[in-house]
């Protein structure tokens, strides 16, 4: 008698046990999978930011794919070395490269200036980034 119930509470331990270890898996599958797909949405998207510095604002490139047909818009019309008019839209910035164009600090009338940069990638048609970036007089 005594070993039935023993094996019957083994036999349960086991089943809950069990269940416990189906469940955790099936929990690790689902966030390995998010994982990979944020992983893979990743490589798809590029990430464009702008900064200056001395009288260089830098467009870069700090996705994993390439950016296409770039465009750019300033809050101030700055004039540019080479001309802005000229070379945007651009026609890609690969993953890491990047863009310099020396400004005329001359011209400026506020050193804060709001930049539009918009953009396509392999994600996404018309990513857009705003900021503020401080320039130097």
């Amino acid at each position: 008698m005594i070993w039935q119930v023993i094996n019957s509470v083994v036999a349960v331990g086991a089943l809950v046990l069990s269940l416990i270890v189906f469940f955790s898996e099936k929990k690790e599958k689902k966030l390995r999978i998010k994982q990979l797909l944020r992983e893979n949405e990743d490589l798809l998207k590029a990430e464009l930011r702008v900064r200056s510095d001395n009288s260089y604002i830098y467009i870069e490139n700090r996705g994993e794919n390439e950016a296409r047909n770039i465009r750019f818009s300033c809050s101030e019309e700055l004039v540019t070395n080479p001309d802005i008019n000229e070379i945007f839209p651009y026609p890609k910035i690969l993953a890491g490269q990047s863009v310099k164009l020396k400004y005329v600090k001359e011209t400026i009338e506020s050193i804060h200036q709001t930049i539009t940069i918009v953009w396509d990638d392999d994600y996404r048609i018309g990513n857009k980034n705003e900021m503020v970036i401080t320039l130097a007089y």
